[in-house]
């Protein structure tokens, strides 16, 4: 970013996907490729999933001391979040999908790492309404 080429370039797609009719069209090209990948013979098993942002988890790696962000994200192409009742309460499956630590930068321009940990929507609804979720979705996360 401190090249003004670089960020001048990040601006402009930045720009470009925060327009509602860009991200549709990008989304029906990632579905496509998703399609085309499946036709060729190349499985079902890997789906392309673009997240929606709600919130960010700072941490420390233990052994390093290093600075991760981990973001909250959540897709409607993760399974819901599921309970059930035993004599020690509520035991919950929580589906999610984690990607690779990758680089990043932090406000002060840090190097740092972070990752996004990705759930179905009806788990933040969940954690605005049953005491608690919110943490075991931290816990889980981290």
């Amino acid at each position: 970013m401190k090249k003004p080429e670089f960020a001048k370039l990040f601006m402009d797609y930045m720009e470009e996907i925060s327009d509602p009719e860009n991200r549709k069209l990008y989304e029906q090209e990632l579905e496509q490729m998703e399609r085309e990948r499946v036709e060729e013979g190349g499985g079902g098993q890997v789906q392309v999933i673009v997240p929606d942002f709600h919130f960010v988890v700072k941490i420390k790696a233990i052994d390093s001391n290093e600075k991760i962000f981990v973001n909250i994200c959540t897709s409607i192409k993760l399974d819901k979040p599921a309970s059930t009742r035993s004599a020690r309460g509520t035991n919950w499956s929580l589906p999610h999908s984690l990607t690779i630590l990758k680089p990043c930068t932090d406000k002060a321009g840090k190097e740092a790492k972070s990752a996004d940990f990705v759930l179905h929507p009806e788990a933040m609804i969940n954690a605005e309404k049953i005491p608690g979720f919110r943490q075991m979705i931290v816990d889980t996360a981290v």
